[in-house]
């Protein structure tokens, strides 16, 4: 009893954690689906318990045990493919509402029977009224050991489906074998051989997943990391990053590099030192190469990605890569040579991860390596070409106002991508033939962001109207309470229907939301 207890909390923690990060791989990183899968696998847990009371006394626990090992690998393939029942292609976004029925009912069938599981071990006991608090006390153990297990080696030693089928063999493996130490010694060798084997055979069978997922599109790489799920894909010419189902980064795409570097070298044309927070295989390093002089540094934890993305994408000789997260990073660095533009180009702000970048703690990091006359620039997903929205305002102005607090001087480009450009000199006096002039100067030749372009994306008009929309009385975005997440997630409801509705609606009869919880 004692080590069927165990090996439920081992399996049932297990299984939560991949679940959960099988959801957020699905459904773009966001991580409201921990709340939503938990909601799932709470209510499937009391279920399992009862009905096992109820009517489901004759199943034993190793049955139980097998039946919850089949079940999740076959949970987490469905997961991976359920995105495709509301959108024509795994890269296009699920409305929440949407994604989160998901959520809910693909974590019940292993949540069912883990449920279903703490009964029958109980009641494997001599005195069945006395052994709940020992069956609690082991799947406490139990539960500790797994997370540990598994939080150290999915991403790292197993991708999700080879982390779930490892601890469903050491779950089945130790569930069935009897107390002897020659049972014990044998049953510990064939697991050894068999972990080998799902170390070196589950890649496959991944990757085959991974090729019907992402059909038509050619998968180049598809792996995961402790941070999520990753795969390159090639359509064509163009090789494409996608980080949880979301394309994080395409090349050749001209056009989003030069908005991630052209406007901040506007004002910054003779820059030797450049900092981007993100990757910067995707752009920054092809326009870098124009400049005898300057080098970039990028940030980002992911260091797995870089030999596959040299694989797949030339490599820049100006890119040195800084494995590492940016916070702790900036936390630990105490640079000689500041940096003469830093840039801030991560991910959508909708989880706390990216949304942190958005803070005062982080721009004050930022500050601490900027050079006194240097340049903090942050390219924005939000359009602001022909029409200003009341969400894509609100959002503008918590960015704008957490800005303000560090930088003395805000200038910020209409356009597609809206970008905010801040700094403690008075770098952004120019009238806009100046700025026109200096990036017809640069040893880089714009192809989009060149005069004819901006002379029509940085009039009067536009600028007034983007400053117009600003609203100064928001709150800025904090660590503490990062308010920019929740406005983004309304902004990124207007596209999607249902969201839209509910969002509207709630934010409409705000009492509503003291039931919500």
């Amino acid at each position: 009893m004692n080590r069927k207890a165990f090996l439920l909390g081992f399996f049932s923690i297990g299984a939560q954690i991949l679940i959960i990060r099988e959801l957020i791989a699905a459904f773009h990183g966001d991580e409201l689906f921990i709340g939503t899968a938990l909601f799932g696998w709470l209510i499937a847990v009391a279920l399992g318990a009862w009905l096992w009371e109820l009517i489901l006394g004759r199943i034993k626990a190793t049955a139980l045990f097998v039946i919850a090992i089949a079940i999740l690998p076959v949970d987490l393939i469905l997961i991976r493919f359920s995105p495709l029942l509301f959108v024509d292609s795994i890269l296009q976004t699920v409305p929440f509402t949407k994604a989160a029925l998901i959520s809910i009912v693909l974590s019940i069938p292993v949540g069912f029977i883990s449920g279903a599981l703490f009964p029958a071990i109980t009641h494997e006991g001599h005195r069945p009224a006395k052994s709940v608090s020992r069956v609690y006390l082991f799947e406490g153990f139990g539960a500790f050991i797994g997370g540990l297990v598994v939080t150290a080696l999915v991403g790292k030693v197993f991708d999700n489906l080879g982390m779930a089928i490892a601890i469903s063999i050491v779950t089945l493996i130790y569930s069935m074998i009897g107390n002897g130490r020659k049972s014990i010694a044998v049953a510990s060798i064939a697991l050894a051989v068999l972990l080998i084997a799902v170390f070196f055979y589950t890649p496959s069978l991944s990757r085959y997943t991974e090729t019907k997922k992402y059909f038509p599109f050619e998968l180049v790489d598809s792996f995961e990391t402790p941070y999520g799920h990753q795969a390159i894909l090639k359509n064509q010419e163009v090789t494409s990053l996608i980080t949880d189902n979301a394309i994080e980064g395409s090349s050749p795409d001209i056009q989003t590099a030069e908005n991630l570097m052209i406007p901040a070298l506007a004002f910054k044309p003779d820059a030797e030192n450049v900092l981007i927070i993100g990757r910067a295989e995707f752009g920054a390093g092809e326009i870098a190469r124009k400049f005898p002089n300057m080098k970039v540094t990028a940030i980002d934890p992911r260091e797995g990605l870089n030999h596959r993305l040299d694989r797949a994408l030339e490599k820049s000789p100006r890119v040195i890569r800084i494995n590492d997260d940016p916070v702790g990073y900036l936390l630990s660095h105490d640079t000689y040579t500041p940096y003469d533009i830093i840039i801030i180009a991560p991910s959508e702000p909708d989880n706390i991860l990216y949304s942190r970048y958005f803070t005062g703690r982080f721009l004050s990091l930022c500050c601490k390596v900027l050079a006194p006359d240097g340049l903090l620039y942050i390219p924005t997903m939000y359009d602001t070409d022909r029409y200003v929205s009341p969400e894509t305002a609100q959002l503008l102005s918590v960015i704008y106002k957490t800005l303000h607090h560090w930088f003395r001087c805000i200038d910020i480009w209409p356009g597609n991508t809206t970008g905010f450009l801040a700094s403690g000199a008075d770098l952004f006096e120019l009238y806009n033939e100046q700025i026109f002039d200096r990036i017809d100067s640069l040893p880089y030749q714009a192809e989009y962001l060149n005069r004819y372009y901006l002379e029509d994306q940085l009039d009067s008009f536009r600028r007034e109207r983007i400053w117009n929309a600003i609203d100064t009385t928001v709150q800025a975005n904090a660590i503490e309470k990062p308010i920019l997440m929740p406005y983004h997630a309304v902004y990124s409801s207007l596209t999607l229907g249902s969201d839209e509705s509910i969002m509207r609606f709630l934010f409409a009869n705000k009492f509503v939301l003291w039931i919500v919880p």
